[in-house]
């Protein structure tokens, strides 16, 4: 392929997702998000953090309900899901 044609498809597949974008506006769903694990992906990640790494550290928690601080001073607290 050369680059207009390569230019082209990009242009083509952009232009289908904003389409698409359009359409699913406004109609979030938990039901209907992806989850990666369908797709072959990590079992377990990172729902919400907090980044406070500036003063504090930085906390999250887990899609499984555990949850952690990992501490400026390199310290770390984790509580792990029931």
């Amino acid at each position: 392929l050369d680059d207009t044609e390569i230019l082209a498809n990009m242009l083509e597949s952009l232009s289908t997702a904003l389409d698409v974008a359009e359409e699913r506006k406004f109609t979030y769903s938990p039901s209907t998000v992806v989850r990666p694990t369908s797709r072959g992906g990590p079992v377990i990640w990172v729902t919400r953090y907090v980044d406070y790494t500036s003063k504090y550290g930085l906390g999250f928690l887990l899609n499984e309900g555990s949850s952690g601080v990992y501490f400026n001073d390199s310290t770390k607290a984790v509580l792990e899901a029931e």
